[in-house]
């Protein structure tokens, strides 16, 4: 009996995890959309940020760096299933057994989980790479212009900087929130399927060490 116990409960971790991977791919179209709308958005205020290297740029290379942009907005999704796909982020990618903390995905309030945000960040924090090669981000104050503001995270000791990040204020979609609520209630539900076979493996243990004494 307890064998078939542990088959349905293997079952039914496999068919959370089937749809936790769909729900993961519909946070991945969503954080594309977002992605896409703001890459073009956050440049157009980097330019007007840095006027003194907008103007040095010209007609020329700031067509060339638009053009740039527009290509990184048609390739968000690419983009956003790479970065989104850290299995290190997503229970059900991490080959791990044993629980996360349970609000690894919880959202209330104006906050989302950190560990999926952190990823959202780098999706947008590409634009960064554009925008450094045509002279953004550099080290002289800027006119009105927001000096201080990395778009790195902070970097490992001896292991440079780090990856690319967008530093600002960052509001979700509501996709995004959707599908990351359905992913909690999925993971809570595999949660309860992992206590229910911790408590049963406990239990058989316990009746093995009882008949093994009584035996004796």
């Amino acid at each position: 009996m307890e064998i078939n116990f542990k088959e349905s409960r293997a079952a039914g971790l496999d068919a959370l995890k089937s749809e936790m991977e769909a729900v993961r791919l519909r946070f991945v179209r969503a954080a594309a959309g977002l992605a896409a709308g703001r890459y073009m958005e956050e440049a157009r205020r980097q330019v007007h940020a840095d006027p003194d290297n907008t103007l040095r740029l010209g007609a020329g290379k700031l067509g060339r760096l638009k053009a740039e942009v527009s290509a990184l907005s048609e390739d968000a999704h690419a983009v956003a299933s790479e970065v989104l796909s850290d299995p290190s982020a997503w229970w059900h990618l991490s080959g791990r057994s044993g629980e996360r903390a349970y609000f690894d995905y919880a959202q209330y309030d104006s906050h989302v989980p950190k560990i999926i945000d952190r990823l959202v960040r780098r999706v947008l924090g590409k634009l960064a790479e554009v925008l450094e090669r045509y002279g953004y981000f550099g080290e002289a104050p800027r006119p009105g212009g927001e000096e201080g503001v990395r778009w790195r995270e902070p970097g490992n000791a001896g292991a440079g900087e780090g990856p690319y990040t967008f530093p600002y204020d960052l509001e979700w979609s509501e996709e995004m929130k959707a599908a990351l609520r359905e992913y909690q209630e999925a993971y809570e539900a595999a949660r309860r399927i992992m206590s229910e076979a911790a408590e049963a493996e406990a239990r058989e243990k316990r009746m093995k060490v009882s008949a093994l004494w009584d035996s004796l």
